[in-house]
């Protein structure tokens, strides 16, 4: 129905829905950060689900991140987006349907947020994945990952989190004082890919928090790391902060 900012949307009363551009698919690349809301013609939107093949055939796909809207990711969602090493589904995600993530082999790190964890259709990840991969869970959550049945069970590896909380795909530590360091979903995964810019704050849970840290390890192993904008509020990267990040070519 109509596009904004390189995203493509289809309306439904007060909702939006991501789609692709037109049926040669292959309509993203890059890094894409899906919004909460969209406004088109005056009237706002809340983008709550990833419409049948909307990123089907992207390669060249690098990172996607769902914002905290999206309940829903309907089939075929992200087939063959080769490109793609990790994901985070956002916390409030209850439906994601048949092959969403079909043919997307080089996925290592999958990041769970939400605190329940739902059957779905064992088909929604590649064999490969499911043996090779990281599932990454909250914590005190695993041993329901473990038995919940389905895709999420299916994973060989199922490990908690090390962070206190994300927003927008990055992950943070808690400082005191609303203070809040960049950190890793969990230590030595493939959490991080593409361009990264980090906020001067963050709010979660209606708290603001400053962004003042790089913390030990944050962006380690982002092989497919390509740029990251700090804000002018860090004060201190710690050690091995960027380490193995091959592909970083802008700090």
């Amino acid at each position: 129905d109509f596009a904004k900012d390189g995203i493509y949307y289809v309306i439904d009363g007060t909702s939006a829905y991501v789609t692709y551009k037109d049926t040669n698919y292959n309509s993203y690349s890059g890094t894409v950060i899906i919004p909460s809301t969209v406004t088109n013609n005056g009237t706002t939107y809340n983008v709550i689900q990833i419409n049948p093949s909307a990123f089907k055939d992207c390669a060249n796909l690098k990172r996607v991140v769902l914002p905290p809207t999206i309940t829903y990711l309907m089939n075929y969602a992200f087939q063959n987006c080769t490109g793609l090493t990790n994901i985070t589904l956002p916390a409030d995600l209850i439906g994601c349907y048949n092959y969403v993530f079909g043919g997307c082999t080089n996925l290592k790190s999958i990041i769970c947020l939400s605190p329940t964890a739902y059957n779905w259709n064992n088909n929604n990840f590649p064999s490969s994945v499911l043996s090779g991969a990281t599932l990454i869970v909250p914590q005190g959550t695993k041993a329901a990952y473990q038995s919940v049945g389905g895709c999420l069970s299916a994973f060989t590896d199922i490990k908690e989190t090390d962070c206190d909380f994300a927003e927008d795909a990055i992950f943070y530590k808690d400082l005191e004082d609303n203070k809040v360091a960049v950190t890793h979903a969990l230590r030595f995964a493939e959490d991080y890919s593409g361009n990264i810019e980090i906020p001067e704050v963050v709010v979660h849970n209606s708290t603001s928090y400053n962004v003042t840290e790089v913390g030990n390890e944050a962006f380690y192993y982002g092989h497919e790391l390509y740029s990251v904008k700090l804000p002018p509020t860090i004060s201190a990267i710690d050690t091995y902060a960027f380490y193995d990040c091959f592909n970083l070519t802008q700090v």
